[in-house]
């Protein structure tokens, strides 16, 4: 592959592009050197290797967050339009994959997990999903959701959160959540309202410009019914592969598996999906 070289001098803060094949580069620690594609970035590999060793880098971290928009821009202006085509469909792909990585069955059991997943770029992405009781008081501090350790619950009001959280180049620019707030009785499953509480913006670099939850099945009388939620979210973002509008989607169901009305209680299972 013909290359180039983006100087990157962080001695002075500032940020060179273009051909400087003949221009001296410092040898000084300060100064890193990296290198893109000649002319255009053909592929996607291309353009994710390049992202992966500069995200790498011990420089890019020093940077300003606007400086780190400038080195990204930059690459994405250099690399075709079917480059950047396949390589924001395998983020996205990679983005719905990890969600996978959620252990429901630990939630169901303690209340809590969490996972995190490092992109093919160097991104990352958290997940956070929790089921607890909106009747009691508690703190959640890590994975400890104590005394919820329970298979079946009480009967009462509960709340199932889903969270995503995006960090591109170093940057946590901010995240998207659907809460399902729903109530367990002797009817089953009803599902009170749902919420986009915990979607929030770190930085203009994620620019929420629409958000909207709705309940689409409130009811679950029967052992095999379901209650479900849905988000969707419009986010105009500005580093990385979330450059550009994005469109998210978040799906929440509660299945009813049991309901014991003498011990006023039921056991439940709980599931979320992320889609594009």
């Amino acid at each position: 592959m013909n290359i180039k070289k983006i100087a990157i001098g962080l001695s002075t803060l500032t940020l060179t592009f273009g051909l400087v094949a003949n221009t001296p580069v410092s040898a000084e620690p300060s100064v890193k050197t990296k290198l893109v594609a000649n002319e255009k970035i053909e592929t996607k590999d291309e353009l994710i290797q390049t992202i992966k060793e500069i995200n790498k880098s011990s420089e890019i971290k020093n940077l300003s967050t606007g400086e780190k928009v400038k080195v990204a821009d930059e690459i994405l202006k250099n690399a075709t339009k079917e480059a950047k085509k396949e390589y924001d469909k395998q983020m996205m792909d990679e983005v719905k994959k990890g969600s996978e990585k959620i252990d429901m069955e630990k939630v169901n059991e303690t209340g809590f997990d969490s996972a995190e997943i490092t992109l093919s770029d160097g991104s990352k992405v958290e997940y956070q999903v929790s089921d607890i009781s909106e009747s009691e008081e508690y703190s959640l501090q890590g994975q400890s959701m104590s005394p919820f350790v329970n298979t079946t619950k009480k009967y009462g009001d509960r709340r199932f959160t889903a969270t995503i959280t995006f960090d591109s180049w170093g940057v946590t620019v901010g995240k998207i959540s659907l809460g399902t707030h729903y109530t367990i009785g002797d009817y089953g499953l009803k599902m009170r309202y749902v919420s986009k509480g915990g979607t929030e913006s770190y930085s203009g670099l994620f620019d929420i410009q629409d958000a909207n939850v709705k309940v689409t099945d409130s009811r679950a009388e029967k052992v095999g019914y379901d209650i479900n939620g849905f988000g969707s979210y419009k986010v105009h973002a500005g580093l990385g592969w979330l450059s550009g509008t994005k469109y998210f989607e978040l799906t929440s169901t509660i299945k009813l598996y049991s309901l014991n009305k003498s011990n006023r209680s039921a056991y439940v299972q709980q599931s979320y999906r992320f889609v594009d």
